[in-house]
């Protein structure tokens, strides 16, 4: 039997036929699920941390380099409770910190228990201010 060229069109159109189909097939019957089973959760949560992001807008964050620490400044009255510290550049130097102090202050510094590596940090700060929560996430540049 000689293949000439539109033999060989027909089975090339066969076989991306056959291909189409299975990939429906398989799409049709695979348990993997399209949406999240917490879906409404996660929206929750997400509203949530949007409400502590407009809150720490009111949080004033900087980073002292001479004492290695970080300063923290409310507009009225507020603590920090946590937070994190992230090296863009290797896992191992990340660290997560908790705050023992309860006492709503003007200003507050956080003494980072060791020295940090030279590079881009992200830092996340979470507690209150005002009575109310308050996340915030910027970038330090050491």
């Amino acid at each position: 039997m000689k293949l000439d060229w539109s033999k060989i069109l027909i089975i090339g159109m066969a076989l991306f036929v056959i291909f189409i189909v299975s990939m429906g097939i398989k799409m049709a019957t695979s348990n993997q699920s399209l949406y999240e089973k917490d879906y409404y959760e996660q929206g929750e949560m997400h509203a949530e941390r949007m409400v502590q992001e407009q809150e720490g807008a009111k949080v004033r964050v900087s980073f002292n380099r001479g004492e290695n620490a970080i300063d923290v400044k409310y507009e009225q009255e507020g603590y920090v409770t946590g937070y994190r510290l992230v090296f863009l550049a290797d896992s191992k130097y990340d660290f997560d910190e908790k705050s023992t102090t309860s006492t709503p202050v003007k200003a507050q510094t956080l003494k980072i228990p060791r020295a940090l590596k030279a590079g881009i940090w992200v830092l996340e700060i979470t507690g209150f201010t005002e009575g109310k929560t308050f996340f915030k996430k910027q970038q330090i540049v050491k």
